[in-house]
């Protein structure tokens, strides 16, 4: 799910225009173990150089996730050891309150791009 969500991010991102300077993507991972802050920011960067990746104390990243009503867990798998199985939302945060979440029924860049930049503009 992160590379999907992460393309359409940089594709909404990219149809921004001149509003990119106010915005700002953040991935956090639901993985510390594996993904350092520096992976995690690698990552998110690998997508789009202006996005910032994020990593930490697992406690505190459960805290986020539940906050936000993230759904996640470790998957067992034979190639990789374990997989992380999560819901795939995206929260856009505006003047510091959820303003609302993109579900995978609307996640298409372009009507995010238009979405947020009727918040701007307002």
């Amino acid at each position: 799910m992160c590379p999907t969500v992460l393309h359409k991010l940089s594709t909404m991102y990219n149809s921004l225009g001149q509003y990119k300077k106010d915005v700002k993507v953040i991935f956090i991972t639901l993985d510390p173990h594996r993904d350092t802050p520096k992976i995690a920011d690698s990552y998110a960067k690998f997508f789009n150089k202006d996005f910032t990746g994020l990593s930490g104390d697992q406690n505190i990243i459960k805290k986020v996730a539940t906050a936000y009503g993230v759904v996640y867990k470790v998957v067992p798998s034979k190639s990789e050891g374990y997989l992380i199985d999560h819901s795939d939302n995206i929260y856009l945060i505006y003047n510091k309150s959820l303003k609302t979440v993109f579900t995978n029924e609307n996640q298409n860049p372009q009507y995010m791009a238009s979405y947020i930049k009727k918040l701007i503009v307002r």
